[in-house]
């Protein structure tokens, strides 16, 4: 059972908050407390999922995924789609397919086509580090051969096209697109997990619960970032502790927002104050890192590169 550790937390100085367990959440906190940085992660998750997931030589032979409570989320759009919702550790990696394809070098500046203020706060080569770190802790399972405009993984299991698919991929190599298999999480070959997923992201604050500056608390929802105005900066984060109902502020030196698609822009523009009466999540508004996870779940093929406009040539 996973739970709060380290009550006596390092003063609020130098300690760092990261919001949510997700993928996002885990990989921050282990770049933190790799760096020798007191780490605080907010997960607004009451319990453990209790599920169960046996991997024996690389294939999923059991499964037991706990029935969850989720709620509906609101929305405008496409009347026959639906979004759900669910608060519990682990976030997305509960429900992903694992999917982790590098964004390319380009992306990073694409923006700037549009406007100086569209481009990333930071480059590719300066993410590359944290790719192969992190690449490597997921085990990922991807294309053994190079890919065009698909930067180059640390994989550890090596997967190539079907037959069927060789001649639609040679002709996307000669518009200049790739298509290949989704680099997938694809965790442990030969495990039994606590987890519904090949790679849960709980298994990383498993593994930091016996470092001294790191400490975890279960069922601190955030509600809103403090803003201090004669400093200009983030000073810590208002969350609802849904144990106990009460309110709690903790004090940081900054603050990782991790908390998925919905819920961090929603403490954005919850964060409103007299600097910015309409809160943080707008136009108006610049905050640097800021991160966001899209996965893949239609398809096992992606395709790279831009404008895949083209018709495979007869023969």
């Amino acid at each position: 059972m996973l739970a709060v550790t380290n009550p006596g937390e390092p003063a609020g100085d130098r300690r760092v908050i990261v919001i949510g367990s997700g993928p996002a959440g885990t990989a921050a906190a282990l770049a933190l407390t790799d760096a020798g940085m007191p780490t605080l992660m907010l997960e607004s998750g009451l319990h453990i999922p209790s599920d169960v997931l046996i991997r024996l030589a690389g294939r999923n032979v059991f499964r037991r995924r706990q029935r969850r409570h989720v709620g509906e989320v609101a929305h405008v759009g496409e009347p026959g789609v639906k979004w759900h919702t669910a608060l519990e550790p682990g976030g997305l990696s509960n429900q992903w397919t694992g999917a982790i394809p590098r964004f390319s070098p380009e992306d990073f500046y694409d923006g700037a086509r549009l406007h100086e203020r569209y481009r990333w706060p930071l480059t590719y080569d300066e993410l590359a580090p944290y790719y192969d770190r992190m690449e490597e802790l997921l085990r990922v399972v991807g294309p053994a051969t190079r890919v065009l405009q698909l930067p180059a993984q640390r994989i550890s299991h090596g997967t190539r096209l079907p037959p069927d698919w060789a001649r639609v991929s040679a002709a996307a190599e000669g518009f200049g697109q790739g298509l290949s298999r989704i680099p997938l999480a694809g965790g442990s070959p030969w495990a039994i997990l606590p987890t519904a997923t090949a790679y849960g992201s709980l298994q990383t604050p498993r593994r930091l619960l016996g470092r001294k500056t790191f400490a975890l608390r279960l069922g601190a929802h955030a509600l809103t970032l403090t803003w201090q105005a004669r400093r200009r900066c983030i000073t810590g984060v208002v969350y609802h502790d849904r144990q106990t109902g009460e309110t709690h502020s903790v004090e940081a030196s900054a603050v990782v927002l991790a908390a998925g698609p919905i819920a961090t822009p929603k403490l954005l523009f919850d964060s409103a104050c007299p600097d910015f009466p309409k809160g943080w999540a707008t136009p108006t508004v610049y905050l640097a890192g800021i991160c966001t996870i899209t996965c893949m779940t239609c398809s096992s093929l992606m395709w790279t590169g831009r404008s895949p406009a083209w018709a495979i040539p007869p023969t």
